[in-house]
């Protein structure tokens, strides 16, 4: 992943300067005290991070969605105005109509 992204993105392109990869491939490390910290983190660090910032998704994810199904089951008029939007739409939702 870190090799495609170097390839396709180079340090200073948008994408490098803007997406959480990018930083966490060409940025450097912040100040720790009075420890200036001053390297790119090794391919280990960036892994590590990437894989934190995936599973912290998916945790949140996951209890944003069973949070709102119990909230649904607990009230009824809410689960029914859901039901009416829904079947109110016109064409099938897909990620780039979100």
């Amino acid at each position: 992943l870190s090799d495609k992204f170097e390839k396709e993105n180079p340090e200073g392109s948008e994408r490098a300067e803007t997406t959480i990869v990018g930083r966490l491939i060409y940025g450097k490390g912040g100040k720790t005290g009075s420890d200036n910290n001053d390297r790119l983190m090794t391919r280990d660090e960036v892994k590590d991070n990437i894989l934190n910032l995936i599973f912290a998704g998916h945790d949140t994810t996951y209890a944003s969605i069973s949070t709102l199904m119990y909230h649904l089951s607990q009230n009824p008029h809410a689960m029914e105005a859901l039901v009416k939007e829904v079947s109110s739409l016109k064409e099938t939702l897909d990620a780039d109509g979100l």
